[in-house]
């Protein structure tokens, strides 16, 4: 959808700058509402579908805080050096990881507007990585979602 919303601002571009050809008397715009329009075009977020908002703020409310708690338990067993505990703790976060990531992954396919699309991306990327790096990239994973946070105040709001 990225393209589309490319092609709607390039054709407000298009109309705002007379597309190249000498303006008329009929056609003649003072430069200040020409410019005036096409800022105002820039300016306004890509729309997003009503149900996206909520879907992602859903599946975030959901399984962010209990990553984080699961996160803080295998960080105290570490610290404890209880590595019974601390390697129960990242079966547990896997499982997590795993089960956040396959409802991520529908609304990536589904969410268009441009900005949530893309943060939703990042932490889908940082969710298959936390497996594949014993768990190594947690930061990362809360950056992602902090940001996926921080979109959905953006574009939801």
């Amino acid at each position: 959808m990225r393209g589309g919303a490319l092609a709607v601002v390039a054709a407000v571009l298009m109309l705002a700058a007379g597309c190249g050809d000498e303006p008329d008397e009929s056609t003649a715009q003072p430069a200040a509402t020409s410019s005036l329009a096409t800022s105002a075009a820039a300016s306004v977020p890509p729309s997003v579908n009503a149900q996206d908002c909520p879907d992602v703020k859903g599946v975030l409310d959901q399984y962010y805080p209990l990553f984080v708690a699961v996160q803080g338990k295998v960080l105290e067993s570490v610290k404890r050096n209880d590595q019974k505990t601390a390697a129960e703790g990242m079966r547990k976060a896997d499982q997590l990881v795993k089960e956040w990531a396959g409802l991520v992954e529908p609304q990536v396919a589904k969410v268009s507007q441009p900005d949530l699309h893309d943060a939703l991306v990042t932490l889908l990327d940082q969710l298959r990585q936390y497996t594949t790096s014993n768990g190594m990239n947690a930061g990362n994973v809360t950056k992602a979602a902090d940001n996926v946070k921080t979109t959905l105040g953006k574009v939801c709001a």
